[in-house]
């Protein structure tokens, strides 16, 4: 240790080859040094979480599934959870295109179950904007797009935004078909637009949507699982009934009435028999319409 004497000379060269702006005069004056060093490490260890936060791929994601499933947190406790993730994800030094989607997808999720709507766009926005500004890249993964645009037009719709979540269905049900992924997400936002031309009488237009919609449901029930096939049906037969009703509508009865003798003789042969009931009981509205009683 260094004699008290010695101090002077100490501190000068302290002063001129270790940290100029600080002057060590006296004892008090180098303590008055000691808690600084201590002020700033303590200052950089503080720092560190926003490095720490650059969690691998799969550990976030873990991360986000915990919360939204085994937490119990509520959702402001949830958002300020992962806010810190979001702030520092996009300077992690590896990319994860998905999870930062992901995590993106899942706080505007979140704003939307508290009813702020607008925030919960402005997250789904940028969840598209991140996919579709990675497009080909291996840690991207388009499907995503799928869901998001779903849920979009639901915060479109608590808005009022009707134009947009028209817009929000068409985006949903295309990229669904272009990645060959049709789900309930895909199928629901179809059902829903031939429904909404219905409502504004755009009758061709919902038998169009209406169409497409019980073809592809029609696909993924023969093709997929037992869930996949109760889903395909029951999609299917209600797309039916748009298209029924909007030849109607459009007074073509004898159309409404082949298509539906056709629907039940493929109904019967595909083992759907529990949808003749409905088929049956259109036919006969469509009979009655028509003014055929026979």
């Amino acid at each position: 240790m260094a004699n008290v004497r010695n101090l002077p000379t100490l501190c000068r060269v302290y002063d001129r080859w270790i940290n100029p702006a600080l002057t060590c005069r006296t004892l008090s004056n180098a303590a008055m040094v000691k808690k600084s060093l201590i002020t700033v490490t303590f200052f950089v260890i503080i720092g560190i979480p926003s490095q720490a936060q650059c969690l691998k791929g799969d550990s976030l994601v873990k991360k986000i599934n915990f919360l939204r499933d085994s937490s119990n947190l509520s959702p402001p406790d949830q958002i300020k959870a992962l806010s810190p993730y979001e702030r520092s994800i996009g300077s992690c030094v590896y990319n994860h295109d998905s999870v930062h989607a992901q995590l993106l997808q899942r706080i505007g999720r979140l704003y939307s179950s508290l009813g702020n709507y607008p925030k919960a766009v402005d997250y789904y926005h940028r969840t598209i904007d991140l996919i579709n500004k990675s497009v080909g890249r291996p840690s991207n993964n388009p499907r995503y797009l799928i869901q998001t645009y779903y849920w979009l037009s639901g915060c479109y719709d608590s808005l009022h935004r009707v134009s947009d979540k028209v817009k929000a269905y068409d985006s949903c049900a295309y990229v669904a078909i272009r990645l060959r992924s049709i789900d309930a997400y895909c199928l629901w936002t179809l059902l829903h637009r031939a429904q909404y031309c219905f409502d504004v009488g755009d009758y061709h237009r919902c038998i169009s949507y209406a169409d497409l919609c019980e073809s592809l449901a029609t696909h993924l029930a023969r093709s997929g699982s037992k869930v996949d096939f109760d889903l395909g049906n029951r999609y299917a037969i209600s797309s039916l009934g748009w298209s029924v009703n909007a030849l109607l509508f459009l007074k073509k009865y004898d159309e409404a009435k082949s298509l539906l003798e056709k629907k039940a003789i493929e109904c019967e042969k595909n083992g759907f028999e529990y949808n003749l009931g409905v088929i049956y009981g259109s036919l006969a509205e469509a009979l009655e319409l028509k003014g055929d009683f026979e």
